[in-house]
């Protein structure tokens, strides 16, 4: 077992002479660690809190869970609404249905209804 890790020390070191190497291998390491320790972290303080505390967090996670579903789906609704009003527009200024179609991303039943 000795010599393995003598052989890996030698090895890590010999790679490390190099400082493009160091930069790359520090970056790399710093980036796998950190978003793992952030969300053990995170996971950590949850599980220390009483349950009344872990109540209130789950009721504020909840929330902003369904805010941002909101916001989401609010998001999406506007972004149709802009299209159809794009080729309601472009439909009369007598563009072709088929031009309108590819340029909004509507199909063409969808345009003939406006």
């Amino acid at each position: 077992m000795t010599r393995k890790l003598i052989s890996f020390d030698w090895a890590i070191k010999k790679i490390l002479r190099s400082k493009a190497n160091f930069v790359i291998l520090e970056g790399f390491l710093s980036e796998l660690l950190a978003k793992g320790l952030a969300q053990a972290k995170e996971t950590l303080d949850v599980l220390k809190m009483d349950a009344a505390e872990r109540w209130a967090y789950e009721q504020h996670q909840n929330q902003r869970h369904r805010e941002a579903s909101l916001y989401q789906s609010t998001y999406v609704l506007g972004e149709i609404k802009a299209k159809k009003e794009t080729a309601r527009n472009l439909k009369k200024l007598g563009v072709d249905v088929n031009t309108i179609a590819q340029a909004t991303g509507l199909s063409i039943a969808e345009i003939d209804t406006l």
